[in-house]
């Protein structure tokens, strides 16, 4: 999703701890483990990071570094459970394709979880990705989170918010 949609909370939420932060720009890969491990990975080295104060020093002082991702394997009930690897990616701002490394791994990925707020769902940026997404990518199934619902008011709004949204990706997402 877009920044400001609390995509790295979801995944903080889903992973039971507190890994990403909004800043991030690298690609994190997490997957279910035995113990922690966090390697980072570039096209010339896989270079062991120690734990998770280094992982966050790694996060800030290497930002948009291509070609590297990072491989963070920890125990994690819900990716066991499912049977699923997370890949998070920096936020898409809808600058083209070859500035987000998203475009880069996504012929990878099985389906897409594409991270909405309820605050304001659904945007003609979120609208604009989601076609170069579709275009670079067609045959790789979408899925949509509604993000950030504690901003909404009252229970019928949540709902008002929901089916139009419902309506709008099922509009050009059918």
């Amino acid at each position: 999703g877009t920044s400001g949609n609390g995509k790295d909370a979801f995944i903080n939420t889903i992973l039971g701890e507190d890994l990403m932060d909004e800043s991030s720009s690298k690609v994190v890969v997490f997957k279910d483990h035995e113990s922690i491990l966090i390697n980072d990975i570039t096209d010339s080295e896989i270079r062991q990071v120690s734990d998770l104060p280094a992982f966050h020093e790694l996060m800030e002082r290497r930002r948009n570094t291509e070609g590297t991702f990072i491989d963070f394997k920890l125990p994690s009930p819900f990716l066991y459970d499912n049977g699923i690897t997370i890949m998070d990616t920096p936020c898409i701002n809808g600058n083209g394709n070859g500035g987000n490394p998203l475009f880069q791994y996504l012929h990878t990925a099985d389906s897409l979880l594409y991270v909405l707020s309820a605050g304001s769902p659904f945007t003609e940026k979120e609208h604009d990705i989601l076609i170069q997404l579709k275009e670079e990518a067609p045959n790789i199934p979408v899925h949509f989170i509604l993000n950030n619902m504690e901003q909404i008011a009252n229970e019928k709004e949540a709902f008002q918010v929901v089916d139009q949204t419902s309506s709008s990706i099922n509009y050009y997402f059918p």
